[in-house]
């Protein structure tokens, strides 16, 4: 989010930004303290939700988006058309 928003020339503001992963806050205007090997398990399972919340504005997103590993990749790269 920094390095895209920096890119971008947003005025993002970090000591108001807010992360988690899998509902565990790993930053609330500044690093958080957390248990890295409960998360590490929790960013395992099927589904990962990341959440930034910029506290920038009213407006608001969702992305979607998928692991393709490098299996996932050669298998299907080996397709003829």
């Amino acid at each position: 989010v920094g390095s895209r928003a920096g890119s971008r020339g947003w005025d993002l503001d970090p000591f108001r930004a807010r992360v988690s992963m899998q509902g565990t806050p790993v930053y609330d205007r500044a690093p958080c303290e957390f248990d890295r090997d409960a998360l590490k398990a929790r960013l395992r399972e099927p589904r990962v939700e990341l959440r930034v919340e910029l506290a920038a504005g009213p407006a608001a997103a969702t992305a979607w988006g998928c692991d393709l590993t490098c299996e996932y990749v050669r298998i299907n790269g080996s397709y003829r058309t």
